[in-house]
Parts: C-alpha cells; sequence; structure tokens
C-alpha cells in the first residue's frame, strides 16, 4: 500500500514538472502547429460549425465578450493600440500631404493636424472615426478635400465662419456650413468673451493675443474627464464662476491640443 505521505510529494512534484514543460518554448510550438493542423480535419471543423450555431453557445460567447470588453485591462490594451495607429497614420498623412500649415507656415508637425478644406470635418466625425478618415485621406491625395493647418488655424477657421483670421478678408477658404447666428454660436461667443476678461485673453505659453486663437485649459490636466462628465458650454461657466488660476487658464489651440498629446508639456518648452 503506498504511503499517503509520500505520494503528496510525487503529485506536487509531477504539477511543478508539467507546468514547467508546457512553457518550453518548444513544446509551445508543437502544440500551436498540431492544433492548427487539428482543427482543419473535416470532422472537428464540421463539429464546431454546428456546435457554434447552437443558441445556448452563442449566448455564452456574447455574455463573454460583453464583459472581456468591460475589463480595464483590455480598455486600456486597446486603447493604447488604437492611439498607436492613429499616430502612424497622422505621420503618413502629414509626410503625403506636405507636413506644412498650409495657412501660416508652422513647421512642427506636433501642432498640425488634418483639416477639412469644405468646412465638414464636424459632420464627417460625428459619422466616422479619425482613423477612417485618416485612411480615406491616404488612399489618394486629393488636396480639395483635406490639407494640413495648425490647430490655431483649424480651430480658428471653425470659430470664424470657415475663414482662418490670418485671412480674414480674403477666400482663401470657403465658407463654413455651419450656422453660425445660432443661438448657440451666441452663447459660445458671449461665454468666450467673459471667460477671457476672468483669464485674460494672452496665451499663457506662447503669448498669442488672437481671440479666436485661444480657448480654456484645464492645467491639473483633467480636462479630458471633465468633457465626459458635462459639456463646453458648463465647463467655461464652471471656470468663470471659480475664477481659479491654479485649476484654468487660457492657451492657444496650438499650445493646448499638442500639451494634451504629449503628457501635459507643450512642444515649447520641451526639457531635452
Amino acid at each position: 500500500m503506498t504511503n499517503p505521505e509520500v505520494k503528496a510529494p510525487q503529485k506536487e512534484r509531477m504539477r511543478i514538472y508539467h507546468k514547467e514543460y508546457y512553457q518550453r518554448p518548444e513544446v509551445k510550438k508543437h502544440k500551436r502547429e498540431y492544433m492548427k493542423e487539428y482543427m482543419q480535419r473535416p470532422k472537428v471543423k464540421t463539429y464546431y460549425e454546428e456546435y457554434n450555431q447552437r443558441s445556448e453557445v452563442k449566448k455564452r460567447i456574447r455574455d463573454y465578450y460583453r464583459d472581456y470588453d468591460q475589463r480595464p485591462e483590455v480598455k486600456k490594451r486597446r486603447n493604447e493600440s488604437r492611439r498607436e495607429h492613429n499616430i502612424i497614420l497622422r505621420s503618413q498623412f502629414l509626410e503625403m500631404y506636405g507636413g506644412i500649415c498650409m495657412c501660416c507656415g508652422e513647421k512642427d508637425i506636433r501642432f498640425l493636424t488634418l483639416d477639412h478644406v469644405n468646412g465638414d470635418g464636424a459632420d464627417d466625425r460625428r459619422e466616422r472615426s479619425r482613423a477612417a478618415i485618416l485612411r480615406e485621406a491616404l488612399s489618394d491625395l486629393n488636396t480639395e478635400k483635406y490639407q494640413i493647418l495648425c490647430y490655431n488655424c483649424n480651430m480658428g477657421k471653425a470659430i470664424n465662419d470657415g475663414v482662418c483670421p490670418h485671412h480674414n478678408n480674403s477666400s482663401l477658404t470657403k465658407p463654413s456650413i455651419r450656422h453660425t447666428h445660432s443661438k448657440n454660436m451666441r452663447q459660445r461667443r458671449n461665454l468666450r468673451t467673459r471667460l477671457f476678461e476672468v483669464y485674460g485673453s494672452v496665451c499663457a505659453c506662447c503669448g498669442e493675443n488672437e481671440e479666436r486663437f485661444l480657448t480654456l485649459d484645464h492645467k491639473l490636466n483633467d480636462g479630458n474627464h471633465a468633457r465626459k462628465q458635462s459639456g463646453a458650454f458648463k465647463i467655461m461657466r464652471k471656470a468663470i464662476s471659480e475664477a481659479d488660476p491654479r485649476k484654468y487658464q487660457v492657451l492657444c489651440f496650438n499650445c493646448n491640443c499638442a500639451r494634451s498629446q504629449h503628457n501635459g508639456i507643450c512642444p515649447h518648452h520641451d526639457v531635452k
């Protein structure tokens, strides 16, 4: 009769051995190749095709992926992958379209972005992702639809009836399709005026003083979280009522957008 006290350590040793064995690269490779061949067998393929069509199996798979997609580590991994992919697409777009702002001549790629020449960028972004827009722009050089602008010129153009403030009296850009005299636009202009009265009308980083290039910045780098909680009007009203220069400041769009993409540091103040 086997002594239980001797049998227990043997089981533990075997467990540790098998765990180490299946971690060996050659074993993993052999297992992958075997499973790949096994899943291609006609009987196995037929079985799994029928199995996956069962209602209870479909429900179990659906429930699993619904839970899986909500895991923080999965969300983080997907966001990082999406961000890296967008950076690659953006670099390719900037190289293909000249790498310089078509309005003011800004050459620092950290201040550059894609612009819809016809002023329909907001509607386009509501219908599809930024990556999809970049992929279309890269599929064929189309300077009648897309161009490179710095964030200042891009946002200044959106605020200023489709014409960048640098060229306010020219016809370099087509008129915006937005209704700039709507109630929302009047509210926005009034709030921006009050905001500049509280926090000043000069960029706290580079000194830009054209008001149509200026925006509110969250100094604590929590602007993205704040925008998820409430809309732009509520954020501006809160900043005006609090009048707290420790939390808020005025930056131009170049400094604000570039800062948000470079760990809270504007490229003007990069430490090399």
